[in-house]
C-alpha cells in the first residue's frame, strides 16, 4: 500500500523520516510468474514526488543524504514512466527453490534488446531441470542476453563448460553476471562475441547442445540463427529453442519451424505462459530437436 499522508516540507522532516517515506513508494521490478505490482499514484502523490525531486532540501546539512534522497524520488518516479525508463538495477529470479540468479541489467537507453531480461529466458530456466540432457560435454548459448538461460544451465550442470554468446555491446554485461553469480552457484560460464551474420566470430569448436531463448524477432532470424546452429552442433547434439508466440512475427516462427523440421528430429515440445514486463500474460513454445 503506498504511503498516504506524506509529511510536509515546510515542516523540514528529517533525512529518516523523508527517505523512509520516499522508499515506502517503491515498486519492485515484474517478476514474470504474476502480474506487475500496482504502481498507480494519485495526483497528490505524484505532486509530493514531483516536490521532493525539486527542492533544495536546505534543511539537511549533509550532502550525501541529500543526494540520496533526490536519487531515490527519481527512481520512484522512473518506475512509473514505462520499461524503458527505468535505471540500471539488480533483479532477482527464483529459478527454484534452491537457485536464485541475480542479473544487472543497465538502464535501456539504446536499441540493445539484449540488456533486458525477457519472459522466454524465465521459462526456459525454470524448465532446464527437466529437459538439460544429464552430461552435456560442451554447451552454447545463443543471444545470451542477460545470461539468465546460461547461467542457470551452468548451475545445473556444474561439471558441464557453458559459452554464453551475444553481440559486443551485450557481452560485457553478461560477464558481469556471471561474476555476479559465480559465487553463489559456481558452474563454469564464459562468454564471448558471437554474431550469427559474421561467421569469422562463430568460432571452430563444436558444442553437443546449443540453446536459444527468444530468437525470432526479425525476419533474417529464422535463417541467421539455424545457420550458426547447423555449423556449430555436432551430430547427435541437442538444439533447445523457445520463443514467445507474438502475433507480429507468426510468419517468421513459421519459417523457423519449418526450417527445424527439415533439419532435425523433434524430441519434446510444449507451451507455457508468463507475465511479462508489460504486465501481458504472454504463451511461450519451446521445442527440443536434434541434429541426426
Amino acid at each position: 500500500m503506498f504511503p498516504r499522508i506524506p509529511p510536509n516540507l515546510s515542516s523540514c522532516p528529517s533525512f529518516q523520516v523523508l527517505y523512509n517515506f520516499v522508499e515506502d513508494f517503491r515498486v519492485s521490478p515484474p517478476n514474470f510468474e504474476s502480474p506487475a505490482q500496482p504502481s498507480f499514484l494519485s495526483p497528490d502523490s505524484w505532486g509530493w514526488l514531483i516536490t521532493v525531486v525539486s527542492s533544495d532540501l536546505a534543511w539537511i546539512e549533509d550532502d550525501v543524504q541529500k543526494e540520496l534522497i533526490w536519487e531515490s524520488t527519481s527512481r520512484r518516479i522512473s518506475e512509473r514512466c514505462g520499461r524503458c525508463a527505468l535505471p540500471a538495477m539488480t533483479r532477482i529470479f527464483k529459478i527454484f527453490p534452491t537457485l536464485e540468479i541475480a542479473l544487472h541489467e543497465p538502464s535501456w537507453t539504446s536499441d540493445n534488446l539484449g540488456l533486458k531480461t525477457w519472459g522466454a529466458s524465465f521459462v526456459l530456466s525454470k524448465k532446464l531441470d527437466q529437459i538439460l540432457p544429464s552430461n552435456p560435454r560442451h554447451i552454447l548459448e545463443l543471444g545470451s542476453g542477460t545470461g539468465l538461460v546460461g547461467l542457470t544451465a551452468a548451475a545445473l550442470r556444474p561439471n558441464s563448460p557453458v559459452l554464453l554468446t551475444d553481440l559486443p555491446e551485450i557481452v560485457l554485461n553478461i560477464v558481469k553476471n556471471i561474476d555476479l553469480n559465480h559465487s553463489s552457484h559456481g558452474g563454469n560460464a564464459k562468454a564471448r562475441i558471437l554474431n550469427w551474420l559474421d561467421k569469422t566470430t562463430w568460432g571452430a569448436e563444436t558444442f553437443d547442445l546449443i540453446i536459444a531463448s527468444d530468437p525470432i524477432y526479425s525476419e533474417k532470424h529464422p535463417s541467421t540463427l539455424l545457420s550458426v546452429v547447423e555449423e556449430l552442433l555436432e551430430t547427435g547434439g541437442i538444439f533447445i529453442s523457445i520463443y514467445p508466440l507474438r502475433q507480429a512475427y507468426a510468419s517468421e516462427i513459421r519459417d523457423f519451424e519449418t526450417r527445424m523440421k527439415k533439419m532435425f528430429t523433434i524430441e519434446g515440445a510444449g507451451e507455457e505462459s508468463a507475465f511479462d514486463d508489460w504486465d501481458h500474460e504472454v504463451q511461450f513454445r519451446w521445442s527440443i530437436h536434434r541434429k541426426v
